[in-house]
């Protein structure tokens, strides 16, 4: 995967670079249902309490080093984007984990990173509460949730216009860190 040729262009012209997303942290927790369960569905003390219960993750720190040495590619490692979780009006660290690993594998391998976690905590947290519903899956019937009949209620899960503005999060970050893809954002 780390030989990707850059992909031309629609009409010819110079090839541009190829962006191969690599997802490896939160994520990965929701195939194990249990956990999914309980965060998805779970009370603030519950969620915490599962955050805590996390162990070192040395393997998917393994894993994130993989694309920062590939020799034909640029990484970017982007730490997890925040749930929708408020204690005393102020949004909770969500995976902190995952985003100390990711930090931890930047710094030991001079790789660019994204701080998605403090960016889209700053964000969640200023629209507050019942401002940020709207960016998450929240929708009470089939006609704005289409495969959930019974409506959805999810803190974790972006609706369309959540998931633009953390696109935007990332497009203008990208930019700030004054990389070659910087011209294609």
């Amino acid at each position: 995967p780390c030989a990707l040729p850059p992909a031309a262009p629609p009409g010819g012209g110079a090839p541009r670079p190829r962006i191969v997303p690599a997802a490896v942290g939160a994520s990965d927790q929701n195939r194990r249902r249990g956990l999914y369960q309980r965060l998805r569905r779970g009370t603030q003390a519950e969620i915490r309490r599962a955050m805590a219960r996390q162990r070192a993750p040395t393997r998917r720190q393994a894993n994130l080093r993989k694309p920062t040495t590939c020799l034909s590619a640029r990484a970017v490692l982007l730490t997890p984007v925040t749930r929708r979780a408020f204690e005393n009006g102020h949004v909770t660290r969500s995976f902190p984990t995952y985003s100390d690993a990711a930090k931890r594998v930047a710094a030991e391998t001079h790789t660019p990173i994204i701080d998605l976690a403090a960016l889209s905590e700053r964000w969640i947290d200023g629209v507050g509460y019942d401002g940020s519903a709207r960016y998450y899956l929240h929708d009470k019937g089939a006609a704005g949730a289409p495969g959930y009949p019974n409506g959805i209620d999810d803190d974790t899960h972006f609706s369309e216009i959540g998931a633009r503005r953390i696109a935007d999060i990332i497009a203008t970050s990208l930019s700030r860190l004054k990389l070659p893809i910087a011209r294609y954002v």
